[in-house]
């Protein structure tokens, strides 16, 4: 993620500090972002759950509120839940964005961050990503001038 900036990640821990959490989890919006995981929420707007990209069902997959894979937590809370990751998935893989979906289960604060960026999650996984980066990149260094 080389678009993530620091001051992002102040503000996040900050927030993460002053509430109390367990775990703050970063989110953002991007439309060009379409095998992203999703944040998933109750009825009350409250964290329920992250659902991974390749996991999403075709109503999860119209979420638009994104998991940026950024988290903070309170560390005797993670190693608490820990034990209760499994791997129960299209990836048979352990999942850490399952974590706070069982700190939820658990009675634990689960607090989320948003980032009025959508590019702060970008990745560069391809020559296309980078292009796309560099020129992100570029804006923003205009703009500051």
């Amino acid at each position: 993620m080389p678009l993530f900036r620091y001051e992002e990640m102040k503000a996040m821990c900050q927030q993460h500090a002053e509430r109390g959490a367990d775990c703050t989890l970063m989110t953002a919006e991007n439309a060009s972002l379409k095998l992203w995981a999703r944040v998933i929420r109750d009825k009350n707007g409250n964290f329920k759950r992250i659902v991974e990209g390749k996991d999403c069902s075709p109503e999860q997959e119209k979420v638009k509120e994104l998991f940026s894979g950024v988290m903070v937590f309170n560390s005797k809370s993670l190693f608490e839940i820990l034990p209760e990751v499994g791997c129960s998935n299209a990836q048979k893989e352990y999942y850490v964005t399952e974590v706070p979906e069982l700190m939820v289960k658990n009675g634990m604060a689960v607090d989320t961050y948003f980032t009025q960026d959508g590019d702060d999650l970008r990745g560069i996984n391809t020559p296309e990503d980078l292009e796309i980066c560099e020129k992100i990149l570029k804006n923003r260094t205009a703009c500051v001038v």
